[in-house]
């Protein structure tokens, strides 16, 4: 609370916004931009609830202050009192009756909630007492704050209404206020995402004993709150000043006499080798892997005890784009006790803290789940890094590499596809998405589905616009995908349509089978309550395991999908009826992945820049090195010619030593001899 208070204080200040409705709209408007700049600091943060409950303070206050409100004040708490009255009526009907009351008529000012009688169970509630309203004064009060504000009343309404009260009031409510920030956030659906995701987890894990099972009406009822419209996401904006040609196209001249296939097709290849990552890239994505990986070691080692790190993911199977993130997993060999997945994440806290006070890393944060994540940003570069503690993916590997070598087409494809729905933030598991390995079964899939019909597509154009065909109309509600040992779809059962005996059954009588894929559906293939749309994605590295149980943002997927065959298609009757001169675009592609080569470029020039550095530094270190080398060798030259006039000097004496040795012991035999002469 103190964080949004100071968030608040500062929008007020930078907006002149002090009444609590500019204040809001002012401080969602300020913290949203900030954390998509990544500019904002540890101090600013905070949720929608925050500073709802903010609002209500400023509500508050004595007579003096009552006198004081501003006109926008009081319909914001008229309209508050409005939708409380309207909750309580709706709790006492609901007492007294089990059919649901479908309206019930707010009044305009309070009602002393502890002075009226409840109804008895053989009457129906009594109407509330008219009151005197002014609701033509307050109906002008809106349209003045909604000309200078443009904000709607509307949305204030209490959700309690028209979803029951109790839980569902809160999901509701919470559910509108992520609803509320993504329509004025830019890609700021992923915060509806999250709200979704977090009551999914919430109510299927039993943490909310309010919520009951077995009441059909209150899970249909949960079931459309949680619900959203699907709609085509358009892809990630561009900001560059001057429009810059796409790398990738081949240009109005060079296209003529080509097919609208041919030349889709060309560009697929050509937008592959632009999107790989280029080898001073390449080597500079490495050294901040090896960089992080040695961070680790040292953090990590200080608690745990033999712990290693690896990468994995698209850096390990060489599917990685230049602004893909490094994925490292940390795991310990030790078999002491608490070294499993969340006894290693308590150690990762250290880690987090020695990396958040690290000058080479930003927006260092830790997310507890299953599998506890570190998420940070290399500073000098925006090269996103994720260390998480998880089981070994060999497996995944070696199923992303079997199909690589078994389909031509495969890499280019998933190039294209994944920068598609990058662009459109629908691949990150966390908002949403399916994640880069599940998006890449998902092409597999299409793509081994395409080859059983009667006309399979060859080129990497075709395959294109049958994976957007396929699953454009993929019935998620009632089938699941495997690829297998063949690739087909199997059905999605209700929970309810099997008890879990029944269930267990099946699946114990595939296992003694031998055939664990079966086994695996009919666990993985169930109809959820509360989420029916969610894609079912057999894994074929672990059959029990779904791909698509996260997707939650997979209907705006399917319609993106839609939206960008239908463009395709009709670039493509463009060019069979002779009218290519009406393309908007200079590229096919563009429509697919929108001005990625723009939105990109920023991080791209950043990277190579830092490579740059990095390749001039280790060419200075190399000429150090050099020189140092040298200088060594001069200096153990030296030594060893010193050594050797040394050694020559020290010869030479010896030799004067054993000569002057000699003509001493000459003398000396010489005078021995001389008295034996002259005896004789």
């Amino acid at each position: 609370m103190h964080t949004s208070r100071l968030a608040l204080r500062q929008s007020c200040r930078s907006y002149n916004a002090y009444n609590p409705l500019q204040a809001l709209t002012a401080t969602f408007a300020t913290t949203a931009k900030r954390a998509q700049d990544g500019t904002g600091s540890e101090r600013f943060k905070g949720s929608f609830a925050d500073y709802e409950a903010i609002y209500e303070q400023l509500q508050s206050g004595g007579p003096e202050e009552q006198q004081k409100r501003s006109p926008i004040r009081k319909v914001q708490r008229e309209v508050s009192l409005q939708s409380r009255q309207a909750s309580l009526e709706h709790d006492i009907a609901q007492q007294t009756h089990k059919k649901e009351r479908r309206h019930v008529q707010p009044v305009a000012e309070t009602v002393d909630a502890s002075a009226e009688t409840l109804p008895t169970q053989d009457e129906p509630p009594a109407a509330p007492p008219k009151q005197h309203s002014n609701s033509g004064k307050i109906r002008i009060q809106k349209e003045n704050v909604k000309k200078q504000t443009g904000y709607h009343f509307k949305r204030l309404k209490s959700p309690s209404v028209a979803s029951g009260g109790g839980i569902w009031a809160k999901v509701d409510e919470e559910r509108q206020a992520a609803k509320f920030v993504a329509m004025r956030t830019p890609d700021g659906e992923k915060y509806l995402m999250h709200a979704i995701a977090k009551w999914v987890n919430i109510l299927s894990s039993g943490k909310e004993a309010e919520f009951d099972w077995s009441n059909e009406d209150g899970v249909q009822r949960m079931r459309t709150i949680l619900d959203y419209s699907a709609r085509s996401r358009p892809p990630r904006e561009s900001f560059a000043e001057k429009p810059l040609l796409e790398p990738w196209a081949l240009g109005r001249r060079a296209v003529e006499g080509m097919s609208g296939l041919e030349v889709l097709d060309q560009e697929i290849k050509r937008f592959a080798a632009w999107a790989s990552p280029t080898p001073a890239e390449s080597a500079a994505r490495q050294a901040i892997a090896q960089q992080t990986q040695d961070l680790v070691t040292q953090v990590m080692g200080e608690k745990v005890d033999r712990i290693q790190t690896k990468l994995f993911g698209s850096e390990a199977t060489g599917l990685a784009l230049s602004s893909s993130d490094l994925d490292i997993r940390i795991y310990s060999h030790s078999q002491r006790r608490g070294n499993t997945y969340m006894g290693l994440g308590y150690a990762m806290r250290t880690l987090q803290e020695r990396m958040t006070n690290h000058e080479e890393y930003m927006l260092v944060t830790m997310r507890w789940s299953k599998y506890p994540i570190i998420n940070a940003q290399h500073r000098s570069t925006g090269i996103d890094i994720q260390i998480v503690s998880s089981p070994s993916t060999n497996n995944q590997a070696a199923v992303t590499a079997k199909y690589l070598a078994e389909l031509p087409h495969l890499r280019d494809l998933f190039y294209v596809v994944r920068t598609m729905l990058g662009m459109r933030d629908l691949v990150d598991v966390f908002n949403g998405g399916t994640g880069s390995y599940g998006l890449f079964i998902m092409l597999v899939a299409a793509l081994k589905r395409s080859q059983r019909s009667s006309n399979p597509p060859q080129t990497a154009a075709e395959q294109l616009l049958f994976f957007l065909d396929f699953y454009a109309s993929f019935p998620l509600e009632t089938r699941g995908l495997t690829i297998e040992p063949t690739p087909k779809m199997f059905k999605k059962h209700a929970i309810a349509a099997l008890t879990p005996a029944e269930r267990q059954s099946y699946i114990h009588a595939a296992s003694r089978r031998g055939d664990d894929v079966r086994a695996g559906q009919w666990a993985i293939g169930v109809v959820r309550p509360l989420q029916p749309y969610l894609m079912c994605l057999q894994d074929p590295a672990d059959p029990t395991n779904d791909l698509g149980r996260k997707s939650n943002a997979i209907k705006n997927l399917q319609a993106s999908c839609k939206y960008v065959l239908v463009g395709l298609n009709r670039m493509l009757d463009h060019v069979k009826q002779g009218k290519r001169a009406e393309w908007t675009r200079e590229s096919m592609l563009e429509l697919v992945v929108g001005r990625c080569h723009e939105v990109q470029l920023e991080r791209r020039a950043k990277l190579a820049g830092w490579a740059g550095e990095r390749a001039e530094l280790e060419a200075m270190r190399e000429e150090e090195r050099r020189e140092l080398e040298e200088s060594r060798a001069a200096e153990r030259k030296e030594l060893e010619e010193l050594r050797e006039a040394e050694r020559m000097e020290l010869e030479e004496l010896r030799r004067e030593e054993g000569s002057l040795a000699a003509e001493t012991q000459g003398d000396e035999d010489g005078k021995k001899g001389e008295p034996l002469v002259a005896s004789q």
